[in-house]
Formats: structure tokens, sequence, C-alpha cells
């Protein structure tokens, strides 16, 4: 069942719906001249990025926003007690933007999920075609570097290679106080 709510700073202009579509909602204008007029309830088209996401533009005092499509929607209807900074899709598909397939997710998680729930494979590095970049995160889920090899992340952290490789086959959480990926 498709459930309506009003978007935050956008209230009697724009509704957002768990299925992940926006519609603006009718209500009168008043023109540049001073004239009234009246618009109709309608679905807004929204835009694909070159990554994939879906966005909108809601307009309000003659001045256009852009926001990402899955963003509205969890903003809207779940609350981020824990202040995550990104959405996480959990079936990968960036354009299913239906609150069922939408989390909150520190960087860190959204990573994880890409790796091992959705299977994503790491590109082979330029030079040597058995080494892959290799990505150090904090725990709190910033990404802080990225090295061509899991020799070279040991060499400039200071980490042991076999637990850098650990924690990035998942049988370690972290190697150095860092999380591997």
């Amino acid at each position: 069942m498709e459930i309506w709510k009003d978007i935050e700073g956008y209230k009697g202009f724009y509704q957002v719906s768990s299925l992940g579509r926006i519609k603006s909602l009718a209500r009168e204008k008043i023109l540049y001249h001073g004239g009234i007029y009246n618009t109709k309830e309608e679905m807004l088209t929204l835009c694909l990025t070159k990554k994939g996401y879906l966005r909108t533009y809601l307009y309000q005092n003659g001045k256009r926003e852009t926001f990402s499509v899955h963003r509205l929607v969890l903003k809207t209807f779940v609350d981020n007690p824990f202040s995550k900074p990104e959405v996480n899709h959990k079936n990968g598909k960036k354009d299913d933007n239906r609150l069922e397939n939408l989390e909150w997710a520190t960087s860190s998680e959204n990573v994880k999920h890409s790796f091992k729930e959705l299977g994503k494979k790491f590109p082979k590095g330029k030079d040597n075609k058995k080494s892959r970049e290799i990505m150090q995160v904090s725990v709190d889920g910033f990404l802080l570097n990225v090295f061509s090899s899991r020799r070279e992340a040991a060499m400039e952290t200071k980490s042991s290679h076999g637990n850098i490789s650990s924690c990035i086959s998942g049988r370690r959480n972290k190697a150095g106080g860092y999380l591997w990926f």
C-alpha cells in the first residue's frame, strides 16, 4: 500500500510516497504580475543521474532545489537517531527507492554491504593483475586512504599484512585500528 507524506520544508507543495514517487500538490500560484493560477496535482518526472540514482527538483518562492529521491523517502519516513550519513539500497538497485529497500548506514556499512551481501568485486590493479585497491576506513565510516595493494597498505600504515588480509576476508573486524576493504 502506498503511503504519502509531506516533504519537510515543502508542506502543502510536495509529497513523497513509500514507493519512491514524488508529487506536486494542487494549489494556487501567484504569478509575477499578481494574477492567480490554479495548479493540478501531478506526479513529478524523476531524472536519472550519471551514477544511477534518481533525483528531482522542488520549487518554492521562485527557487529550485535538487534532491536525491532515496534521501527524501528515508528522511520523510524513518528517523535517523544515530545520524548515519548515507542511505543504503538493500537490493543494490540505485533506482529502487521503495521504503522497504532503504536504510540509514555509515559509509563503512554501505561499503561492507556492497561487497559481502551483493557480491561486488574489486577491480584488478593496473600494474599487477593479482593486486587490487585496498580501502582504509576509519571505525566511524570515513574513507581515509586507498592503496594499490595489501602490501602497500601494510607498509604505509605499519599494520600487519596478514591482519589486513584477515580483515578484508571477514575473519577479523579491524587491523591497526581501521576497517579494510
